[in-house]
């Protein structure tokens, strides 16, 4: 083995004192030169490499995959397919480890946290060609069966039931079709048919149901596949099929339903939470956040799409718990249900700690306020939100209350900006209405920025919180990891996230904006000529790659089960990743400048 092998870096600082022994005498070195092919696409080589010096191109036919630099390794799809799924050839002259391919594999097998470099290391290349090749998109119709789509349950009712009463069960129900029972046969009803039947046609609520039903029912197996149910609603020109299992009806599959199932099931979600008529109905469609996630990162959507996604998903969710929780309409109509946090500025990525609160209308009576608060967040603990360690909650009495009572604490807030005040500041400027009446939180909004306009002291101390965290980016431009027990890791919250949505939060403020997302401040900063154009844009990129980085690092933990965090290893990036996350940070650094600068903060 060659004397200058370095085995403290990763991934070779996980293998035990008996592995390294086993391996130190295998390991060899190769001088390969410019031009010069390593390895082949399909070739079943005998080692696995590691760049020492130089560069070298990954190709998928003509097409450029990534390019390696010192200290990249490559075929990691060795571990999986027994051959290289792509051809590396030399750019620059290079010099390489080779790894007998036996002992790796065996290492892999035997060793998980040696495997899980490798294979994190393939999840991500394959993610990257699945975001390029649009047939993947097909890959969930083509193989999916009815039954994994969403199917809207039977809805019963028989044929001598008035117009007028199967359209109050539509609508108690949710649905968009009913099925009539008419004898020994069964048809469908939808509200097209009751619209023309009454409406057209001019018929009395009380005719029968039964004669305005097509008893021809289009019906499909639930074991059948997904691409033959649309065929069948493309051969029949119907919107909806009956699905049965082995003769019985088991539900209604709608043709939005099945073409929602190709756009990664959000729609299902949708529909699911509107449908909910209990809090475990919630709670199923809530489990399906996680993994929509995964399917809409796994296809390469972008960040801005997916947080959008979520955290309208998200509010849907939190409203619909409002709603069944309620007693009444009345009492939603009295009060505004609001989110704050990343779930308030739409940043949301996967399930966050909660930050909600409640504005009440001044002079309502609510009975049972304090009831329907603690339901309400043992409800969303339940759905996986776990509680807000700084108890920003409704079942908080401090964070609900009459207008007028947070007009108090605003004016409170700002007139005696402590370390806490500012805090709640950040809190409720990011809010966001869910449910109830929207405009008590418009009000509320209206006064925070009423007391801030031309209040430069409290907007510059609003503002030095930008400096709360180190951005770990050394003079060289090299990355800084922790120390101690994170020495190997990074805060990608902290160094870079946090900066720029706060440092964007205090510009906004000043400038009396409304907007919450982070993204759309920065264009409302740019318009108004706060930000020039050239650097908003590679603000929002920056911005958009640490939140990607964030949510492709938890998603990865989240299948090892471990604790998720905001922590990266930028040793198990690969060269591309390392380097888009270095131009990240000097954007941030130099935006937390001109922060600095527009307050400015070292006047404080």
């Amino acid at each position: 083995m060659p004397a200058a092998f370095d085995f403290s870096s990763p991934p070779f600082d996980r293998l035990s004192a008996g592995e390294l022994e086993r391996f130190e005498a295998e390991v060899d070195v190769a001088f390969f030169r410019r031009g010069e092919v390593i390895v082949r696409a399909g070739d079943v080589p005998p080692s696995f490499y590691i760049l020492i010096k130089g560069l070298v191109r990954e190709l998928d036919g003509p097409e450029l995959v990534a390019v390696h630099g010192p200290g990249d390794c490559f075929d990691s799809s060795l571990l999986v397919e027994r051959k290289c799924r792509h051809t590396f050839v030399v750019d620059e002259e290079a010099i390489c480890y080779l790894l007998p391919l036996d002992e790796l594999l065996e290492l892999t097998a035997n060793n998980k946290a040696f495997a899980e470099f490798f294979y994190r290391d393939l999840s991500l290349k394959l993610d990257a060609l699945a975001a390029r090749q649009t047939i993947r998109d097909l890959q969930p119709l083509m193989t999916a069966r009815v039954r994994d789509a969403y199917m809207h349950p039977p809805v019963f009712l028989d044929g001598s039931t008035s117009a007028f009463d199967a359209a109050k069960l539509m609508k108690e129900t949710r649905t968009t079709s009913l099925l009539v029972r008419d004898g020994e046969r069964v048809g469908i009803a939808t509200g097209y048919d009751l619209r023309d039947g009454i409406i057209l046609e001019r018929r009395p609520l009380e005719t029968p149901i039964g004669g305005m039903a097509t008893y021809q029912l289009v019906t499909i197996d639930a074991d059948d596949l997904l691409i033959e149910a649309l065929l069948s609603l493309t051969r029949h020109g119907v919107r909806r099929l009956v699905v049965v299992d082995q003769g019985e009806i088991v539900g209604v599959l709608e043709q939005l339903d099945l073409l929602s199932f190709l756009s990664s099931q959000s729609h299902i979600v949708v529909v699911e939470i509107a449908r909910a008529q209990t809090l475990d109905d919630l709670r199923q469609a809530s489990g399906r956040l996680v993994d929509l996630v995964q399917v809409l990162h796994g296809h390469g959507t972008k960040i801005p799409y997916i947080t959008q996604l979520v955290a309208e998903l998200t509010r849907r969710i939190i409203a619909r718990a409002f709603s069944i929780l309620a007693p009444d309409d009345a009492f939603v109509s009295d009060s505004c249900l609001i989110v704050m946090g990343s779930e308030g500025r739409g940043d949301q990525i996967l399930r966050t700690d909660q930050d909600n609160g409640l504005i009440l209308r001044d002079g309502a009576v609510l009975p049972g306020l304090e009831e329907l608060c603690d339901a309400l967040t043992a409800a969303l603990i339940s759905f996986g939100y776990p509680r807000c360690p700084g108890n920003v909650m409704v079942s908080n009495p401090a964070w609900r209350g009459p207008l007028r009572a947070w007009r108090d604490d605003l004016r409170r807030w700002v007139a005696e900006p402590d370390e806490q005040a500012l805090m709640n500041v950040a809190i409720f400027y990011d809010a966001a209405p869910v449910a109830g009446d929207a405009e008590l939180l418009a009000a509320a909004k209206a006064h925070l920025l009423e007391l801030s306009a031309g209040n430069s002291a409290f907007c510059a101390r609003f503002a030095r919180a930008i400096d709360s965290f180190e951005t770990p980016l050394g003079f060289f431009g090299n990355l800084l990891a922790g120390r101690g027990a994170l020495r190997n890791e990074l805060d990608v919250k902290k160094g870079g996230i946090f900066p720029v949505v706060h440092g964007v939060r205090a510009l906004a403020l000043e400038q009396r904006l409304g907007e919450t997302n982070t993204a759309e401040r920065i264009r409302r900063l740019q318009a108004v000529g706060v930000l020039d154009a050239g650097f908003a844009r590679d603000l929002i990129e920056a911005y958009g790659f640490l939140l990607g980085l964030r949510l492709q690092t938890r998603l990865h933990k989240l299948r090892l089960e471990q604790p998720l965090d905001n922590l990266v290893r930028p040793a198990e990036l690969n060269k591309f990743e390392r380097d888009l996350l270095k131009d990240s940070l000097v954007i941030v650094n130099r935006f937390k400048d001109l922060v600095r600068h527009h307050f400015p903060l070292s006047m404080l």
